[in-house]
């Protein structure tokens, strides 16, 4: 495999977690109400640099909307990757 296509991999797994991060921690939120949890302060500390992030990179983005922004950014960055690594469209 060429170090460029390995980077890629890599580059698109992390965005992938990033995404199952932001879901895990909505579905731990409908799942327990809203109530404290070891398990829900362990996806609260993952996810926080990214709702950060896009809060920094879309300021008009609030505290209610950053989970769903996020995860879109998170997408079409994992699209864009993808479409650029193989612009033939063969993987």
């Amino acid at each position: 495999m060429r170090p460029v296509l390995a980077l890629v991999h890599v580059l698109n797994f992390a965005l992938s977690l990033g995404m199952w991060l932001i879901l895990g921690r909505a579905a731990l939120g409908v799942l327990t109400g809203g109530r404290p949890s070891p398990l829900q302060t362990l996806f609260d500390r993952a996810t926080a640099p990214l709702f950060g992030l896009t809060r920094r990179a879309l300021p008009f983005v609030g505290e209610t909307w950053a989970p769903m922004a996020a995860f879109a950014l998170l997408a079409l960055l994992r699209v864009a990757l993808i479409v650029l690594a193989h612009p033939s469209g063969r993987p």
